[in-house]
């Protein structure tokens, strides 16, 4: 019984190093525009649009690391109380090992402007779900998903009005726009300072859609869909299935790409997607596998 109970610890052993050696280890120190280390600023990993945040807090030098199983296209962003957002875009390899990053918080601006319908009625409740960095950094900053870590979600008042902060001081920003009775937006090469911005928004067409598994066709709730533009900028939105395994969004006539992740599970590639506005809904059926 004693051999038996040791051959099993042993083998979960084995196993939990197996996973941890696998894992991806991103390592380096927020600094401000001087280079100053930048003590408790908050750094967060983005894995992928879909993918929860990870955070921990900088140390007493500034320096940071997170552990996890990140691949693909990987956020790595910081922020701190009167710092701008600051960070970098990766592309790493499952097991791989980043050192030496930094992580640069400039002065803090901000943007300002106005959300309106397609006939210049403004439109309130427009939530400023995501914006990003394109210049000097370049990285995707999801407020939605910030919200959850107790940072403000900007939307928009009753005259469709708005503000950003945390923003670089001399940087170039995109924002991206959501609202549920409206195709999503997005509007790239804006300055922070800039206190007129002006974003118009249409009521696009609703997209449903439900997300299954391949064998059994069980719906799958909590899985994270993507459905991201053919067509230059190849702007993204993200939705998440509820607990019969649906979804729903609105976006503009055009053709898409849509996958669907959950569990360790994905659609087989990208599934393409034509809405063509002659009709006010389109259904697309997203089947996942190991």
């Amino acid at each position: 019984m004693t051999t038996r109970f040791c051959a099993r610890a042993c083998a979960l052993m084995l196993a939990a190093f197996s996973v941890a050696a696998q894992n991806t280890v991103l390592s380096g120190r927020v600094v401000d525009a001087d280079g100053t280390p930048v003590p408790g600023a908050a750094v967060f990993v983005e894995p992928g649009q879909g993918g929860e945040l990870v955070r921990v807090a900088a140390d007493t030098q500034g320096d940071f690391q997170l552990e996890g199983p990140f691949t693909g296209g990987v956020g790595l962003f910081a922020v701190a109380p009167g710092r701008s957002f600051g960070g970098v875009h990766l592309n790493l390899a499952l097991g791989e090992r980043e050192e030496g990053l930094r992580l640069v918080l400039d002065a803090p601006s901000s943007l300002s402007g106005k959300v309106t319908t397609d006939k210049n009625a403004p439109v309130a409740g427009a939530r400023i779900t995501r914006i990003g960095l394109v210049g000097p950094s370049k990285v995707g900053i999801p407020l939605a998903k910030l919200a959850a870590f107790g940072f403000e979600e900007p939307a928009t008042d009753r005259e469709g009005r708005f503000t950003v902060t945390g923003l670089p001081s001399g940087g170039r920003v995109a924002v991206k726009v959501g609202h549920p009775e409206y195709a999503q937006e997005a509007v790239d090469d804006l300055v922070p300072g800039n206190g007129n911005v002006a974003i118009r928004m249409w009521r696009g067409v609703t997209v449903r859609g439900e997300v299954r598994l391949r064998g059994d066709q069980s719906p799958v709730s909590g899985a994270a869909v993507i459905l991201r533009s053919a067509q230059p900028p190849h702007d993204s939105a993200v939705a998440r299935t509820d607990a019969f395994g649906v979804f729903n969004l609105r976006l503009k006539p055009g053709v898409y790409l849509a996958q669907a992740t959950a569990a360790g599970q994905a659609t087989p590639g990208w599934q393409r997607v034509t809405i063509t506005g002659e009709s006010l809904e389109t259904s697309v059926h997203l089947g996942l596998a190991g």
